[in-house]
């Protein structure tokens, strides 16, 4: 029969081989989708459609493995496996550009501070903490023996954490908006600084690590990081000078949501090509394009492009784990270390993990939470949540399938099999969790989209100079009671459109510092408490970027649709509707009683 099997795999059998394999991918796929929505519908919060993927992938490699006359190694065996390449390549850009297009831009920049110091300055804490505990281990004879540079490299692997598990719990459950801007941006870009990272530290396998080295190795992360960004959003501006012509509008063929989603995948691509991260470049691309692309196309383009990506992403989000549960048992690399070996090496993982996790978190947060105001600061909550969901995923099962490579003398499979499992733990057992952790921390949001705010919080509602009225702001959940956060809104008067950002009050100022440091800290307070980034971001988008890339008539819808994102609540939304048509003035005047009377009624307690 295996001889047999060999045959009809050469020549025109493969092609059948492959068909069936791909067939076989799509009925699975149709089944994960199926029994998630059939767990979500009965209130199952244990198991998302990422663990059920991940089963069920397991459970038909396992089948596959097991049957004597396929060749696990063969056409079937081959196209079922996970490959790096195509993952990279395909599933990946329609994921990352699809969270770029569809974020609330105004939350991820308002807490882009956080974001880049977790993604950042907390990848490289985990990946040493890792690293060292891992070496600090094995030298005791806990566990299996690796020099200090290959704990290193495996602290990198499984510090890339995935957010397709957590992210589909918040987005079901109505997590609050601040919370998954800091998931979803900490991960995309802690996906992108695992590998560049990886990649960095791999060239000390061939060459010492002398001072020269190591100073060329920082040059090229940061190289790489600001190129990229830079490449990303370049490739979205080109696009946006190119859309706002209106030129390529056909009624007979999609041909400028074509343009748009062939650009978009082009950063990633071109990215990739010059050893840049096409990670970085697609998410940098996809948040410009949502802001300077999607205004100039059509209603009709706008949602074709939207629609088109997220069934993309929602597929290739959910296939990854089926061949990840797939590759468990048809991996010619993986699984080839005996329980002595593996378990111990496992459970020191796993401690590494929990504590690298939360050198990452607590510390990088309270540096941000420094910098704000109190009313502005990351609850701890939230930072739990954070540090709970840091799961790991496709990313990381990549990373390792070159460290498998790259590493000799066996460490690199090593590796490569504790990636399985700990990708298997965290998201089945943290994942899984997410649900019950959500509620019972109070991280759900009445309003779906509102401000981060805390039950004590206070919202002012009165223009520049004036007394103002300061009301009690809506209860966003029991875990944020011992929280100081706030924020604070101005209503429109006739000088100009209303203002969301968050606005500095003498009382919140406090007395002037002593000395020069705590002089300074004040005064990035304040900045971050004025806006920030984002503040700078609308000065240069008011000034500059929006009068050359937004064509006339789009330049309102954008900006409107910008200050809108700080809402982000069905029914604050329609505050102002009713002076869409009429100047600042009027607005003010006829509307400002109204929408004062209307908050008061949504944010009492």
């Amino acid at each position: 029969m295996p001889s047999e099997a060999h045959g009809h795999e050469g020549g025109a059998g493969e092609e059948q081989l492959a068909a069936l394999a791909i067939f076989t991918l799509a009925m699975l796929l149709v089944a994960t989708l199926m029994i998630g929505h059939l767990l979500a519908r009965r209130g199952v919060g244990w198991i998302g459609e990422a663990g059920v993927a991940l089963l069920l992938g397991a459970a038909v490699g396992a089948l596959v493995w097991a049957v004597p006359f396929i060749d696990v190694r063969g056409t079937f065996g081959s196209t079922v496996f996970f490959s790096k390449s195509f993952f990279l390549l395909a599933i990946l850009p329609p994921i990352i550009f699809e969270a770029g297009w569809s974020m609330n831009v105004d939350r991820f920049f308002a807490n882009c501070g956080a974001i880049a110091c977790m993604a950042v300055a907390g990848t490289l804490i985990s990946t040493a903490a890792i690293g060292l505990l891992v070496w600090a281990a094995g030298a005791a004879g806990l566990c299996t023996a690796l020099p200090l540079l290959e704990t290193l490299l495996f602290g990198s692997i499984i510090s890339a954490t995935d957010p397709v598990s957590v992210l589909a719990v918040f987005q079901r459950l109505g997590a609050n908006q601040d919370l998954f801007a800091l998931v979803l941006g900490e991960s995309l870009l802690n996906d992108a600084v695992a590998m560049v990272l990886f990649r960095s530290l791999s060239t000390f396998l061939a060459v010492p690590a002398t001072a020269g080295a190591v100073a060329r190795a920082v040059a090229l992360f940061i190289g790489v990081f600001v190129g990229s960004m830079a490449l990303g959003a370049g490739v979205a501006f080109a696009t946006a000078a190119i859309v706002r012509t209106r030129y390529f509008r056909s009624e007979h063929a999609p041909l400028e949501s074509s343009l748009v989603t062939l650009f978009a995948w082009g950063s990633y691509m071109l990215a990739d090509g010059l050893h840049l991260s096409g990670i970085v470049s697609i998410l940098f691309c996809g948040l410009t394009a949502a802001h300077y692309v999607r205004p100039n196309m059509t209603q009709r383009g706008q949602d074709r492009v939207g629609s088109s990506f997220k069934l993309l992403a929602s597929l290739a989000e959910t296939s990854v784990f089926l061949f990840i549960g797939a590759s468990l048992f048809l991996d010619p690399q993986g699984l080839d270390f005996s329980a002595a070996t593996l378990l111990p090496f496992l459970l020191v993982c796993f401690v590494a993990m929990a504590a690298s996790r939360a050198a990452n978190v607590w510390p990088c947060l309270a540096l941000t939470n420094y910098l704000r105001l109190p009313r502005d600061r990351v609850p701890q909550s939230h930072r739990f949540m954070l540090w709970w969901a840091g799961l790991r995923g496709a990313m990381a099962f990549a990373i390792s399938l070159e460290a498998a490579e790259a590493v000799p003398e066996g460490r690199g499979r090593l590796m490569l099999s504790a990636t399985y499992f700990v990708i298997a733990a965290t998201v089945l057992a943290n994942g899984g969790l997410c649900t019950h952790l959500l509620e019972r921390l109070g991280l759900r949001e009445e309003q779906k989209g509102a401000p981060l705010l805390s039950k004590h919080a206070q919202v002012e509602l009165s223009p520049p100079g004036s007394p103002g009225a300061a009301i009690p702001a809506a209860r966003i959940g029991e875990g944020d009671a011992l929280l100081e956060n706030a924020w604070q809104d101005t209503t429109a008067t006739a000088a100009g459109p209303i203002s969301l950002l968050p606005t500095l009050s003498p009382a919140a100022a406090g007395k002037p510092a002593g000395n020069v440091l705590t002089r300074s800290v004040q005064k990035l307070r304040q900045a971050n408490s004025s806006g920030g980034m984002l503040s700078k971001l609308n000065k240069l988008d008011q000034r500059w970027l929006g009068p050359l890339f937004l064509a006339p008539g789009a330049q309102a819808d954008a900006h409107g649709h910008h200050a809108a994102g700080d809402i982000d609540s069905t029914e604050l939304a329609g505050l102002g509707s009713g002076a869409a048509g009429s100047t600042p003035a009027a607005a003010s005047g006829q509307a400002g009683s109204a929408n004062l009377n209307e908050v008061h009624r949504l944010l009492q307690p």
